[in-house]
């Protein structure tokens, strides 16, 4: 009776043990699907959407995103107005943060300006992202102290 008792208990800590490794471990971080490098392949205009797929780097000559784990974000816009080539890129560093299942606010300091500007997603996978721009605010400031 006593080995089959043992037996049940060591079965009991096996099945449990077993169960414990496969549930989610809180230190695991939870990436979300955003998280990445995406460039920009086309737009729709200033009120279009946005079409950008997801790469392994952002290229020097075409604008895009880095949005990175813990709210990191690096943007690669076009400096200036002119859209003749060459054109000039600049790169700028911020903040993101998940607003909603379908908003991602990015703020980011270009020079002498922080800018925030708010993402509408209206797809995403692994390889594509479409969003569209609800909102875009530039205001002074971004100078060496902030």
């Amino acid at each position: 009776m006593i080995s089959n008792c043992l037996f049940v208990l060591v079965v009991l800590l096996v099945a449990l043990s077993s169960v414990a490794c496969n549930s989610a471990d809180p230190a695991t971080p939870v990436v979300d699907p955003i998280q990445g490098t995406w460039v920009l392949r086309e737009s729709d205009g200033p009120q279009g959407p946005l079409y950008l797929n997801r790469v392994e780097t952002l290229p020097t000559d075409r604008p895009g995103y880095i949005i990175g784990m813990d709210g990191q974000l690096r943007v690669r816009r076009a400096v200036g107005w002119c859209g003749t080539p060459p054109i000039p890129f600049g790169v700028y560093d911020g903040v993101w943060d998940r607003e909603s299942e379908k908003s991602v606010l990015l703020r980011y300091v270009e020079p002498n300006r922080i800018v925030a500007c708010r993402l509408e997603i209206i797809s995403l996978d692994e390889h594509e992202l479409t969003c569209r721009i609800t909102e875009y605010e530039r205001r002074a400031g971004g100078g060496a102290g902030e």
